[in-house]
């Protein structure tokens, strides 16, 4: 059997900070726990030294929870 070498250093939380990114998918699902659905994205830094990092945030449909899509498509 051969050895594996993982690295998991891209697994560490990325430092606080502004980071250029581009969304790289967005997909809409149904939450188990409440009867609106929501978008999960799926963003790509593309800023060194972290270019490549991937970062999810997801945003309910519902409709007391527009006011954050709206404010994460207004940056």
């Amino acid at each position: 059997m051969h050895p594996i070498k993982i690295d998991f250093t891209s697994l560490a939380p990325l430092p606080c900070g502004s980071y250029t990114v581009r969304i790289a998918a967005v997909t809409q699902r149904q939450s188990r726990s409440s009867p609106s659905p929501y978008l999960q994205w799926e963003l790509e830094v593309i800023d060194a030294p972290h270019e490549g990092r991937k970062l999810r945030l997801i945003t309910s449909l519902a409709s007391q929870a527009l006011w954050k899509l709206k404010k994460f498509l207004e940056t």
